[in-house]
């Protein structure tokens, strides 16, 4: 298990996958893993999942495209939507966004308080073995849906 490498604040886990070298925890490539990364609703522009996960397809860097997920991914008992996205690198992710918490009242009342975004990265060989531990993760993962 990593903490996910993203900026210098601790927003989540990443497991490795097919390895236990934990030196590839700093490396941006070479590595399979699955993250769940939590952050404060704070965007004007992001507010709903679908917008989320619009976000993810139009914000890489890595030349991305963004097709259908694979069917039934979700967080258990919250609304989730799913995307997946093929690299010219052969590198595939696997997004799957939901929300919970109790909504800011001073913000917008009608939108849960904080974006989780559980994440698959793989390649095409190891891809079907990979989203079956993906799919175990989202299967085990309790979120508290908060006060709605």
């Amino acid at each position: 298990m990593c903490s996910v490498p993203y900026s210098g604040a601790n927003h989540g886990v990443a497991l490795l996958l097919g390895t236990k070298d934990e030196s590839l925890c700093t490396q941006s490539s070479g590595k399979r893993w699955i993250s769940v990364f939590a952050a404060y609703n704070v965007s004007d522009e992001i507010k709903t999942l679908h917008q989320n996960l619009e976000w993810h397809c139009k914000s890489n860097s890595a030349g991305g495209v963004c097709r259908q997920a694979p069917v039934g991914l979700s967080v258990h008992g919250l609304r989730s939507e799913a995307t997946r996205l093929d690299y010219t690198d052969g590198s595939i992710e696997v997004y799957v966004i939901t929300q919970a918490g109790k909504p800011d009242p001073d913000f917008d009342p009608s939108v849960p308080s904080i974006n989780y975004d559980e994440s698959l990265h793989t390649n095409a060989q190891n891809y079907d073995a990979d989203l079956e531990v993906f799919r175990a993760v989202l299967n085990n993962l309790k979120i508290a849906p908060g006060s709605h």
